[in-house]
């Protein structure tokens, strides 16, 4: 893997993100530029944005999910966390350990590994400060690119990933971490009226199933559907709990 001879990291004052999560994620998208992979950001971070921007009652997301086809060492994670503390002095940087090249599945996602950036201020005695962790999500780029060809561009990587969530209303992303503004979903009008759909396919275990769809109940949104292809759907209603 080649990491940028200069990394250009830049704070948007409009961006949901926090200065010190920006740069984290600017500096996987830029490493996932230099080698041609993509990355973008996906998830819960960015329903709670959404919620916002229309002045709609949210929760707190637990952290900020990056998903990228891009592939690090512990040694470029070491550099990375270099940079980071050289650009942003007030800040250190933990690394969890636990990255690993195995079998890994999140939100039905091939993933090879995840690793967090957790960035918290040299002034502060509270390990997290105000900064939420990054979770940055390694997927198997053979399976990207191997069965799904027809991902060409960040856009198209960011619609593959969405599509792999389980419950409607997290299919949110940021295809170009660049432009924080833009934020897309394939479920806009369900998250703005609660409604929650599970989509079947997507099924891990009855333990998952049942922990993320209560998870969402209690952040306010309503369970009114159960999908098992495009074209079979059962409605159960505005509440079922």
């Amino acid at each position: 893997m080649t990491l940028p001879p200069c990394f250009n990291f830049s704070h948007d004052r409009s961006s949901p993100l926090r200065k010190e999560e920006q740069y984290i994620c600017q500096a996987i998208d830029q490493i996932a530029t230099e080698n041609k992979y993509f990355a973008c950001i996906a998830g819960s971070f960015l329903l709670v944005q959404l919620l916002r921007q229309s002045s709609l009652p949210t929760f707190f997301p637990g952290d900020v999910d990056i998903f990228t086809t891009t592939i690090l060492t512990g040694r470029e994670l070491s550099k990375i966390v270099e940079v980071l503390r050289r650009c942003l002095p007030d800040f250190d940087f933990d690394v969890n350990n636990e990255y690993a090249p195995v079998s890994l599945h999140y939100a039905m996602v091939n993933v090879r590994g995840i690793t967090t950036f957790r960035a918290r201020s040299r002034f502060s005695s509270k390990i997290m400060y105000k900064s939420q962790p990054v979770q940055i999500i390694f997927v198997n780029s053979h399976d990207c690119f191997g069965k799904l060809s027809f991902i060409k561009d960040s856009d198209d990587f960011a619609s593959y990933i969405m599509n792999c969530f389980d419950i409607n209303v997290c299919r949110c992303a940021m295809p170009d971490i660049r432009d924080p503004m833009r934020i897309i979903s394939t479920a806009t009008q369900d998250i703005f009226s609660r409604r929650m759909e599970y989509d079947i396919r997507k099924y891990t275990s009855s333990e998952t199933a049942w922990r993320r769809i209560t998870k969402y109940i209690e952040r306010g949104f309503n369970l009114t559907a159960f999908r098992f292809d495009d074209e079979k759907v059962i409605t159960i209603g505005q509440r079922c709990f």
